[in-house]
């Protein structure tokens, strides 16, 4: 039987291990810019969450994404699927996700855990340093809590809305450093392309982590504006359906009148399995047609 401070020292080492394998890059020399990757965690049969989409309040996830692990999720592979979600974070200058995110997910902040995982202060241009990426809400509507700890955080958040969004959200109290970036008409959804070029404009932000929910990175593929795919599969089965008969979300979901044919096709560079995930990274290499 491995002593604790044998299994010690092999977790470090898996730790690093996983440290090294999303911090590489696909490409050598200077990458496009903007750069976007998505970062998505699934079942073997591509479910996000164990409850029904209308019901994602009160149901478990695939994968923790709060601060800390919580009881009973201390194992190998709770903790490399933390890591990997962390050291995306950690590289990004910002994260993206849809307001959808925040009404799903009342804790979540996209703030790397250093003090869990202390090897990621190294992973960024080296330096042994604390990042915590711009937060970026894309939302139509402007349905957002002022009260959301995604307001309150150590670093810059970012609304992108439209002018309906916008105006919704004046005067409901967010705080007065949170910026707000009017990207479309009232009646118009926003340009994400155009959105990626202002961040890029305005703030200097180049390299984005894009955390979903699943209609955001559908229409994120559907305009061509993933590089990358960074897929956690979780050893688990979920099936399409939750006990009272409602379907389970994906982690990708495509707007009406998508025209699938032909198919995105990914390039897969890199894998890396272990005995409760299957951790991927691929280039998108052919896009979506509309109808």
């Amino acid at each position: 039987m491995r002593s604790p401070r044998g299994l010690m020292f092999a977790t470090r080492g898996k730790l690093k291990e996983m440290v090294d394998f999303f911090s590489a890059p696909l490409k050598q020399g200077r990458l496009p810019t903007p750069y976007v990757w998505c970062n998505a965690c699934a079942t073997i049969d591509g479910r996000i969450s164990f409850g029904s989409g209308t019901q994602q309040h009160d149901a478990p996830p695939v994968r923790h994404v709060g601060e800390v692990l919580p009881p009973g999720r201390g194992s190998f592979g709770s903790k490399l699927d933390l890591l990997s979600l962390y050291t995306g974070w950690t590289l990004a200058d910002a994260v993206i996700g849809s307001g959808e995110i925040l009404r799903a997910e009342p804790r979540v902040t996209w703030t790397p855990n250093y003090h869990e995982f202390p090897m990621l202060r190294h992973v960024r241009c080296g330096q042994s340093r604390t990042h915590v990426p711009v937060a970026v809400v894309a939302t139509q509507s402007g349905d957002l809590d002022p009260k959301h700890p995604m307001f309150s955080r150590d670093a810059p958040t970012v609304v992108c809305t439209n002018d309906a969004g916008a105006d919704r959200l004046v005067g409901v109290g967010l705080p007065p450093d949170v910026k707000i970036l009017r990207l479309a008409p009232a009646c118009e959804p926003v340009d994400f392309g155009r959105m990626l070029h202002e961040l890029q404009r305005t703030l200097g932000l180049s390299v984005f982590d894009c955390a979903g929910g699943g209609r955001l990175l559908g229409a994120f593929v559907t305009q061509g504006l993933i590089n990358e795919v960074r897929l956690t599969l979780a050893a688990q089965i979920a099936g399409a359906c939750d006990a009272h008969g409602e379907p389970l979300p994906s982690w990708l979901t495509f707007a009406p009148g998508t025209n699938v044919h032909p198919s995105p096709q990914l390039h897969i560079h890199r894998v890396l399995p272990t005995p409760t995930h299957l951790f991927l990274r691929a280039s998108l290499i052919q896009h979506l047609e509309q109808t």
